[in-house]
């Protein structure tokens, strides 16, 4: 489905855009968190990526002195050479009618300006044989002042029995529902010399689904599939994502900007001026205990194991 055709679908057209501080929905949480919780990291998510002021959702402790904070959770799995999945359970519907996308602010474009504005060519075709582009009306939203705020377009391949959908964001990152890990490790796989989290679910009917996140020059790819076997996924995986470095963990320094202690989370804003990261903590730190404007670095394996967001199976230390 087409951001156009979702908007239309869910009622989300309105007769302006929606204010500056609601441009931003942010990514997923686990589904273990209490509901409350998840509400309150949503808004505090706001300010992480958008580089907006940073929303406090209580006050924070006095600065805790400077030091390492072992975080890995018993379970955690560095990342391995192995093409392993995840097990997790269906994810849920990505909720809807947070904002209001304006019709007339609405841009028409073809695959091939889609292709273009995204800076990639999707050779998801060339990857797995037989599947073929399926058509779609793609576009996004742009304000009267030229900029964009909503971007996400999906565009699937498919033979009529099985599918491959490739979703892209670059000014909104990619909406989904929360993630559940059935199981108490996090495995990675090295794709390309990218250590990858991989997933996989069976969903209502039965079908075999994979899922994979990944940032790629200022832009989010999430690859979903349906029915196609796992070496296929892996195929169109490998297509998309250029080639990494091959390091097992990595570590980004930056400063507190967000503080979410109800859903457990800080928000980073890296050092090197990139995208906010969303950081979520093992229950032994106290996400209170940061303040703003702290410096922090974060030791975790692999990439983030979803768009702009470190789980808290993946935290290997935080140092302050």
């Amino acid at each position: 489905m087409t951001v156009r055709e979702f908007s239309e679908a869910a009622g989300l057209l309105a007769d302006r855009y929606y204010e500056e501080a609601e441009a931003w929905q942010p990514r997923r949480r686990r589904s273990r968190l209490l509901p409350a919780c998840a509400a309150a990291c949503a808004a505090a998510a706001l300010a992480a990526v958008l580089g907006t002021p940073a929303l406090r959702t209580a006050a924070p402790a006095a600065q805790p002195p400077s030091g390492t904070v072992a975080a890995a959770p018993a379970g955690t799995a560095l990342p391995g050479t192995a093409a392993a999945f995840n097990e997790i359970a269906p994810p849920e519907p990505a909720a809807g009618g947070l904002f209001n996308l304006a019709a007339e602010d609405f841009e028409p474009m073809t695959a091939a300006q889609l292709a273009d504005y995204f800076g990639t060519d999707l050779p998801v075709a060339e990857a797995v044989p037989g599947l073929a582009e399926q058509p779609g009306t793609y576009g996004l939203y742009r304000r009267d002042d030229g900029s964009v705020y909503y971007d996400v377009n999906a565009v699937t391949f498919s033979d009529g029995a099985q599918s491959v959908t490739v979703t892209l964001g670059r000014a909104f990152w990619l909406p989904d529902g929360p993630f559940s890990l059935e199981g108490d490790g996090l495995q990675f796989a090295d794709v390309n010399g990218r250590q990858l989290a991989l997933f996989r679910w069976t969903d209502a009917d039965g079908t075999a689904c994979c899922r994979a996140e990944f940032a790629q020059d200022g832009t989010a790819f999430a690859l979903t599939s349906a029915g196609l076997p796992e070496a296929a996924f892996l195929a169109c995986l490998t297509a998309l994502a250029a080639p990494g470095d091959g390091a097992p963990s990595r570590t980004v320094t930056g400063t507190v900007d967000v503080i979410d202690p109800y859903a457990g989370c800080i928000g980073l804003q890296p050092a090197d001026g990139g995208r906010g990261l969303m950081v979520f903590l093992t229950p032994e730190t106290d996400a209170a205990s940061f303040s703003p404007g702290q410096t922090v670095a974060v030791t975790f394996a692999g990439e983030p194991a979803t768009v702009g967001t470190v789980w808290p199976e993946q935290l290997l230390g935080l140092t302050f």
